[in-house]
């Protein structure tokens, strides 16, 4: 307790990865398509590829599948669309997850004519029905449709999916299969998910998938042609995405804790320094080295654990800042929390700080001569100590980490800067998006549904432009399909002969402000009853045509069309997309299912959103009208995990320079304390102000250059584990290298000229008498 009352006295003079919610999670691993060729991926496989996989596969205790449901939930006036899922029969097993309320899915469920079940989620339960504690048995409505409730997922539930896919269901159904062809082997349609059976490996399993897929390939030579079957830890699935970044972080976190703590234990050494002649007057009195260490130990916990307490106070807020700048899609985000996991941490690093701190300068102060620090007490820093090394070696390290900060920070910022400054090749800014789809009962024919909605739209105020799309660039779901050139030679069947196709209104090329090349765009006489005919892009005409003009010439794509123009490239999954050959048709000749409506607006209008969406809904009350989206939203979203990394990264980046900054400011203010008498006394011999301001910034830069030197060697290092995260930047990117370390340099010598200044203006006089 005297130490403690001591310590408190001596600063107020002084002061200054969780597992998977799931059942034995290391054995669920998930199933995806690869082509064997080009390396591209899809989280779904074909449904035929599915059950047979399911059927000739002995690696798997349990195979189970799901795919996106959506329903219409019309109780209340305006309709609302919900997110659900068809799933496998067996998939809670297959999780090891039980109800909290009912039962799971019975297999004889599965069949088409027994499906009309639903499981309900735990959110879902509690907001929709009132956490009814009855609702299992009870028949509810969706989507026109009736379900008898069997049961209700646990509170804790996740249900695991993708953070790309951003699915978190309300509902469940069986899993049923389509018999209008929907279903084939080339409709890449359910995600699959798989327990290995104990005892069984990664590899084991993926040596049978792969021959399994091989086999595939043999029988279905026409779908299954270089589709290969992969198989992955759904722990990695999942956060596997996120795990880099986690980590670069989290080195950060121990970087910005390595800076705190060397610039502290300067500070401790250079107090304990000036306590030298106080140490030695109650070594003197008879207090023993391990007297002295209990003493030195007590002070750096208690300052250690006064910081640990500000931190964890500042904790709940910073966390809030953090999550609200997370991506959206980031994985477990809603499970982020300060827990007792988090709280041992903190107090294990203070713990393991504060031993340090302490021990370092009591270490210090029992190898001082006694009797010479009664006399005059510690001499200066730079001034005569045989211990400076070690102060400076702090602020060498101090320096060099604040730079692998800056580099790393540096890296991302610059490779977010080029993400968002790259050509989509099309212009989203001030562009609406919203999902239509016709009222069946009340627009038999398609055509009459989009034509009251464009007269709609026309007349809406602020709305410059329109069109409609059936696949929207930035949302992904593109389908691919085979086509030939008359003319041309047929290449052999893969992936090189397909194109992305979408079918546009006659507007879609003006509303995003796609420059036609060659030829026209659409008109409005691209109807059902004309010519049929097609615009290509650039990539597809200079693959297949070359140098010649594409315009003219017939294109097969389930029969013959006539290209009629040819238009810029797009990147059509947004900014880190590559372009690909596509083809636009008329949607009048295409007949897609839904289609989105693109609305081109005055910067100026205001309303025009809550506008748009009155009048589809007038069109149509009996489906919801889908979020209505501003391109440049979309694309902020798609950006978000490398704004969060360089924001993040880069507020520890300024936070280890401040850090680092302050260390060599109080150092050198330190060091001039001390050298007081000396200074006088080269003052008092003649040396001028400049010279006593070069002297001491000469010193600090001496320190600065050397850590920089440090810094770089362990930024060329460190920067290498970063490339996954880098876009159009190596992670040895010279200019980034250098002009952060010229930052650091300019600062050290900012923070060096304050106590340069100071020490300039002493008086010869008052320091010779300096002691």
């Amino acid at each position: 307790m005297n130490d403690l009352r001591y310590a408190f006295r001596q600063l107020l003079k002084n002061p200054g990865f969780t597992a998977l919610p799931y059942k034995d999670p290391g054995r669920l691993a998930q199933v995806f398509w690869q082509n064997e060729k080009t390396r591209e991926q899809s989280v779904w496989v074909s449904p035929p590829d599915f059950v047979d996989l399911k059927n000739q596969s002995t690696a798997f205790e349990e195979i189970a599948g799901w795919r996106p449901w959506d329903f219409i939930d019309r109780q209340d006036e305006e309709p609302v669309r919900m997110k659900g899922a068809a799933i496998s029969t067996n998939l809670f097993a297959a999780l090891g997850v039980q109800p909290f309320l009912g039962r799971t899915f019975l297999p004889e469920e599965a069949q088409a004519t027994n499906s009309q079940v639903v499981i309900l989620s735990h959110g879902f339960w509690q907001r929709r029905f009132g956490s009814d504690p009855g609702i299992v048995g009870q028949i509810v409505r969706f989507s026109d449709n009736s379900y008898i409730v069997v049961g209700v997922t646990a509170p804790d539930f996740t249900f695991p999916t993708e953070p790309t896919l951003q699915l978190e269901p309300d509902l469940f159904i069986p899993l049923t299969w389509f018999s209008d062809g929907r279903d084939s082997r080339n409709s890449l349609s359910v995600h699959v998910l798989a327990r290995l059976k104990p005892g069984i490996g990664l590899e084991q399993a993926q040596a049978e998938a792969s021959t399994i897929a091989l086999r595939l390939a043999k029988q279905y030579p026409a779908s299954n042609t270089d589709r290969g079957m992969r198989v992955m830890l759904l722990h990695d699935s999942l956060v596997g995405q996120a795990r880099p970044a986690l980590l670069i972080l989290f080195g950060a976190v121990s970087f910005v804790l390595l800076i705190a703590c060397a610039n502290v234990a300067n500070l401790l050494l250079a107090r304990a320094a000036s306590r030298g002649r106080e140490i030695a007057v109650r070594s003197a009195l008879g207090a023993t080295r391990f007297r002295l260490l209990c003493q030195f130990l007590t002070e750096s916990l208690l300052l250690c654990v006064l910081g640990a307490v500000a931190g964890l106070l500042l904790a709940g807020w910073v966390l809030k800042l953090v999550i609200s700048i997370l991506p959206q899609n980031f994985p477990r985000i809603v499970e982020i929390h300060v827990d007792p996991w988090v709280l041992g941490f903190t107090a294990a690093i203070t713990l393991l700080a504060g031993l340090v701190l302490g021990t370092v300068p009591a270490l210090q102060s029992a190898k001082s001569d006694l009797s010479n620090s009664l006399m005059k007490g510690e001499w200066g820093l730079f001034g005569g100590s045989s211990r400076s090394w070690f102060r400076s070696l702090l602020v060498v390290a101090e320096v060099a980490l604040a730079l692998v900060l800056l580099v790393g920070a540096g890296l991302l910022v610059k490779s977010y800067w080029l993400v968002t400054h790259t050509d989509l090749g099309f212009n989203p800014e001030n562009v609406l998006s919203v999902a239509c789809w016709p009222d069946q009962s009340k627009y038999p024919k398609r055509d009459d549904y989009y034509a009251e909605l464009f007269q709609r739209v026309q007349r809406l105020p602020g709305a410059q432009s329109f069109a409609v799309v059936d696949y929207l660039p930035l949302l992904g779901g593109d389908t691919s399909y085979d086509f030939t050139v008359e003319g041309h030679p047929s290449p052999e069947r893969d992936r090189d002969q397909m194109a992305h196709v979408r079918g546009v209104s006659a507007d879609y090329f003006r509303v995003l402000q796609i420059p036609v090349a060659r030829g026209r765009p659409f008109s409005e006489n691209d109807t059902g009853q004309s010519e049929r005919v097609v615009t290509i892009n650039q990539a597809l005409a200079r693959h297949y045509f070359g140098g010649e003009d594409p315009v003219g010439h017939i294109l097969n794509l389930n029969g013959p069309r006539k290209v009629v123009g040819v238009v810029g490239d797009v990147k059509p999954n947004g900014f880190e997309s590559l372009v690909v050959p596509e083809i636009y048709v008329p949607f009048k000749q295409w007949y897609p299912i839904g289609l989105q409506l693109i609305v081109r607006t005055d910067e100026r209008s205001k309303n025009l959103a809550s506008n748009l969406r009155a009048e589809i809904l007038a069109m149509n009350r009996t489906d919801p009208v889908a979020g209505i989206r501003a391109l440049e939203q979309i694309l902020s979203g798609q950006v978000a995990p490398r704004r969060f990394n360089a924001i993040l990264l880069g507020s520890f980046a300024a936070l280890g320079l401040l850090i680092a900054v302050v260390g060599i400011y109080g150092v050198i203010s330190y060091s001039v304390s001390q050298r007081t008498h000396e200074i006088g006394v080269r003052m008092a011999l003649g040396a001028q102000s400049r010279e006593v301001i070069k002297l001491v910034i000469k010193q600090g830069m001496t320190l600065a250059l050397a850590g920089v030197a440090t810094g770089l060697t362990g930024a060329l290092a460190i920067t290498r584990v970063m490339s996954s995260l880098l876009y159009g930047v190596k992670p040895t990117d010279a200019t980034t290298y250098g002009g952060l370390s010229l930052l650091l340099v300019v600062v050290a010598c900012l923070a060096c000229l304050v106590p340069a200044r100071r020490a300039a203006k002493v008086d010869p006089m008052e320091a010779l008498r300096y002691e």
